[in-house]
């Protein structure tokens, strides 16, 4: 099976490490599980559900196809 792993934010601000280091921490994660990591650009600690992040989403749904959620 192909696995995708969807991260709604990059996890800014935070006061451990800094965007960069985290984005090649969590790729070299994702390779070494053999699977696919895509980071969304919602804004952390203010996420909320609303019509454009489900837009998002739901245009990563669609190009990935997923078989099950």
């Amino acid at each position: 099976h192909e696995v995708l792993l969807v991260d709604l934010t990059n996890g800014e601000p935070t006061p451990f490490g800094d965007p960069v280091i985290r984005k090649r921490e969590s790729l070299e994660a994702a390779s070494l599980c053999g699977v696919t990591r895509i980071t969304m650009d919602l804004p952390n600690r203010f996420l909320e559900d609303g019509i454009e992040p489900r837009k998002k989403l739901a245009a990563i749904f669609r190009d990935f196809r997923p078989d099950v959620l």
